[in-house]
Order: C-alpha cells, then structure tokens, then sequence
C-alpha cells in the first residue's frame, strides 16, 4: 500500500509496521526534530572525565604545543591518531584551556553520523524508512551517549556510514533508473564520500580492519559471482587498500623504533601466532559468555534483558538478524560479522565496541520484525510486532532521558559517577603546585590520565610506575588506592617505598576517604627492566 494513502490509525488492511512507516513519514519533521531537541538539551559542554578520552585529549594538546605524537614525552604507540589530532586542530583554533570546542564537534559528528544514516537508508529504502530508522538508531542509547563521550567510537561510526553511502551509491549508479533519479549524487561526490569515510575509519580505530575484511571477501565474491559491477568493486578494493597502506605509511606512532606497527597491530599479530591457543581460550572461555550474555543487549537496548539465557537467545537474534542483511547487500553482513569475530578476540571487550555496526543491527532487527508480523496470522502478528518494538525502543528511551537528567543536573561532576571526580580539579591544582616537572607522581587506579591531562604532570599508574627503568631518587603518590585496587598498595609494599607526611589534602566527598599527596622514596628499585615508561 503506498505510504501517502496510509491513514493516522492502523486498518484491517495495512500492517503495524506500514502504517508506523506512513505515521514517520507524514510527521517527519516533527520526529527528527524531537530527536534534535533531546539531543541539544544532553549537551552541557562539561568533560565526561575517563581515561581514555585524556589519552586523546592529552596527546592532542601536545600537538597543538608542537611537542609531536608524545604522551609524558615519549612517542605513543597506542592511540590511533585520528582523534588526538581532530583535538589538536581544534586546540589550535580555541585554545587549550577549554573543552566545549571539543564537545561541539563531537556533537556536530553525532549529528553528521545521523544524517549519512538517513542517507543511506533514504537511497536503498525509501525516505519513510529512512526517517524511521534514523529516529531508532539516534534514539538507541548507546549511539546517544557517544556523542557526549570525547573518544573515537562515534567518528569512527561516521566514517564506516559515509565509506556504506559512497558505496552505496556507487552501486546503484548501475541502475539507469536510479542514476536519472533526483536523490543519486554523480559518481564524483560518492567516490569522495566512499575515499574520505574510509579514511576516518582507518586513522580511528583498529576495528577498521573489520571494514576492510568486509570488502576484500564482497569483492571476491563480486569477481567469482557477478559480471555486472565486478570492476568497480575492484577499483574500491584497491583504493582501501592504498588507503591502509598510506596510513601505516605515515601512521606516527611509528616512529618510536620499535618495529612497523603499533602496538593494537603487534599485539594482533602476536595472538594471531605465538599466542593462538591462549587467545581462542580467552575467546571461547570468557569473551563468548560475556559477549552474548550481556555485551550485544547492552549495546542494543541499553540494558540486560534479566535472565542470561533470556539474554542469549535475543543476542542471538539481534546478530542473526543483522547478518542476514547479507542478502540484501552483502557487504553489511560481512561487516556485522567480522566485527563481531574481532570484540571476541580482544581483551576485555566492551559494549561500545559494537556501536560501529549498531545501525545495521537495527534495520536487521526492523526487518526481522515486519517478517515475523507478516508470517503470523493477525492479530498475533501485530502483537509480535509491536512487543518486539517495544523492546528495543523502551528500555533505549529510559537510558537517553536518564542521561539527559544525569547531563542537566548541576554542578555536573556533583553527580557524575556518583561525585567520584568532584574535586579532581583541587588535586590538580595541588600537583601544578607543589610537584616539579618532570617528576612522576604515582596515581590511584584509573586516574593517571585524567590527572596527566589536568595538570599538566607525568602522572602514572602502580602497573605503569613498576615497568619502569630505573626510577628516580624522589617522586610522589597520591593515597589512598581505589577501592578496588591492589597494585598501589602492593607497589609500596615490595619496594620499600617510604612516605613523607602528607603535603596535600583534598577531599574525595561521598563518603570517601580524602586524597593526600606524599613525597616517596624507595628502598629497593624495580625489578623488571625490559620496557620503559
């Protein structure tokens, strides 16, 4: 039934699922509006303090301080560089001392993701779908939150849709149908849509060989399957191609000598061969149970289902579905499904992880559905349908509300985390002030980068601080441990490491014990020598 002759309220003769269609595309406006409106009411240009966005931020800043792809002064191999330097161009424009520049363009690149979403969905579904499934995803929690989040998940989410659109639209340049249309672009705009998405895939995140697996096996099956389209698939394997290999070209954290890689791409190689057996135990032993158990519904609705097998059988579901979209384009099932192969492989994987592919899981799921309500008889049809619906939009639009109360409440770091980061701006202050440059100060669990950030000191970690060298004739720590922290304590415990009273007291708040900072010494040096700080 055409979308225009849908009416407000579901009839005997349209599906549930048609007459939402009509209802987002009469409305669309209103929709994508709201959608806007919750998104701007989240923002509050306040840093959501975490270590690795002060890795980013931190590395940045050096940057724009012409002090290179350092991080306490040595060349880091671990953070890929397309993030530190996005912050770094806009340290240069605004500043160093501010960081709503840095929120605004992480908000600017959520809304661009959004919008290549909807273009991609406009061009292979039609614009209903596209204003439906753009609402969906930008209203799926785990996508909200990212754009708050100064990391890498979300830009690297953009470059994986404008590399889908380019191609997308490459590929329906094949239809003389399509290419006379007035939505197709000229082959020149998506080939630079398709070149520059995939290489803010590439310099953001190791993932990105998960995109590039994706298209190598779609070409070969291109080149063995079809005649129709088989050279131009080739022309994009090769320009992905030259794109990795530009990157490693010139990627910066190179040149620490310590081989051709950085370390995400040697510690891939190395469980890939040397450590093969301990990392298909970690994968099948740990990674799977977690991974199906909770990961894939946290990151598809927010929140665990309850019971794990109830948990189980949805991830099941929710991959099934996303891979089947192999049907329609080949391409995005082999995307969903190499990076699945790879959060399993890798050490403690997270929920955000899947925020790359999570679009494609939901029009996976959106068509998993309209299947399931048309195989059934009415009106148990419907009633899958809108059950299932409502699983994947309820729990998701709590989560967003939530977070937007949580960004609302002011002063934010009051309430962040439960208070946890409230007066990290004191202690700050105090290391600024009463530590000299370059001494290493020894920090709680998970605060070392966020410390380095700022105040502008080499603060460390105990797993870090013990890797170290040789160790300097005074440096300083920060007490007491975090709570669930023992390397801190064990660090002071093996080395003999004597303290001065305290020369600073900052309060934690909530009930917890107040940070002091000690001048140290040690007894006994490190034992380990082989790796620097």
């Amino acid at each position: 039934m055409p979308i225009e002759q849908l009416k407000d309220t579901p009839t005997d003769q349209a599906e549930l699922s048609e007459w939402l269609l009509g209802l987002y595309d009469r409305y669309r406006w209103w929709f994508l509006g709201a959608m806007a409106l919750i998104y701007l009411m989240a923002f509050n240009g306040q840093w959501r303090l975490e270590p690795d966005s002060a890795l980013y931020l931190t590395i940045g800043r050096n940057l724009a301080e012409g002090q290179g792809y350092t991080y306490h002064e040595q060349i880091n191999q671990v953070a890929y560089p397309g993030l530190p330097y996005l912050w770094a161009i806009v340290f240069k424009l605004f500043g160093t001392n501010r960081l709503w520049p840095a929120q605004c363009v992480m908000l600017l690149i959520g809304f661009v993701s959004l919008g290549l979403w909807y273009r991609l969905v406009r061009i292979h579904a039609g614009r209903a779908m596209a204003v439906l499934m753009t609402c969906m995803v930008g209203m799926t929690e785990t996508v909200f939150r990212y754009a708050f989040e100064l990391r890498n998940d979300l830009p690297f989410l953009m470059g994986i849709l404008a590399f889908l659109v380019g191609y997308e639209g490459l590929r329906r340049q094949a239809d003389p149908v399509d290419r006379l249309s007035r939505r197709a672009w000229p082959v020149w705009v998506n080939l630079i849509v398709l070149v520059s998405g995939l290489a803010v895939a590439v310099v953001m995140r190791p993932a990105m060989w998960a995109l590039l697996g994706a298209v190598v096996l779609t070409a070969i099956w291109a080149v063995s399957r079809q005649r129709q389209g088989r050279w131009g698939r080739l022309v994009i394997l090769l320009l992905s191609i030259g794109i990795v290999v530009a990157f490693y070209r010139f990627d910066p954290r190179r040149h620490s000598g310590s081989g051709a890689m950085g370390a995400y791409e040697e510690s891939l190689v190395e469980s890939a061969t040397d450590r093969l057996m301990p990392t298909l135990h970690l994968a099948i032993q740990e990674n799977l149970p977690k991974f199906f158990s909770s990961l894939v519904t946290d990151a598809a609705f927010g929140t665990s289902l309850g019971a794990k097998w109830l948990n189980v059988i949805v991830a099941l579901v929710v991959l099934g579905s996303g891979v089947a979209l192999m049907r329609r384009r080949p391409l995005w099932g082999l995307l969903v499904a190499f990076t699945v192969a790879m959060i399993v492989v890798v050490p403690r994987p997270q929920a955000r992880y899947l925020l790359a592919v999570l679009p494609l899981l939901a029009y996976g799921w959106w068509r998993m559905m309209v299947k399931v309500e048309r195989k059934l008889p009415r009106p148990w049809g419907r009633l899958a349908f809108g059950v299932l619906l409502a699983l994947w939009v309820l729990p998701n639009l709590g989560k967003v509300f939530e977070m937007v109360y949580e960004q609302r409440r002011m002063p934010f770091l009051a309430h962040y985390k439960n208070g946890q980061f409230l007066h990290v701006g004191e202690l700050a202050d105090a290391l600024r002030s009463d530590v000299p440059d370059p001494v290493p100060v020894v920090a709680p669990m998970r605060m070392g980068r966020i410390l380095t950030y700022l105040s502008h000191r080499r603060i460390v970690e105990a797993r870090e601080f013990s890797f170290y060298e040789a160790w300097p004739a005074q440096f300083f720590v920060i007490l007491p441990p975090a709570a669930d922290e023992m390397d801190l304590s064990q660090l002071i415990e093996k080395h003999g490491i004597t303290l001065s009273p305290s020369l600073a007291t900052v309060k934690q708040g909530k009930n917890r014990a107040d940070w002091t900072l000690h001048s140290a010494t040690a007894a006994r040096g490190p034992s380990t020598r082989d790796a620097g700080p």
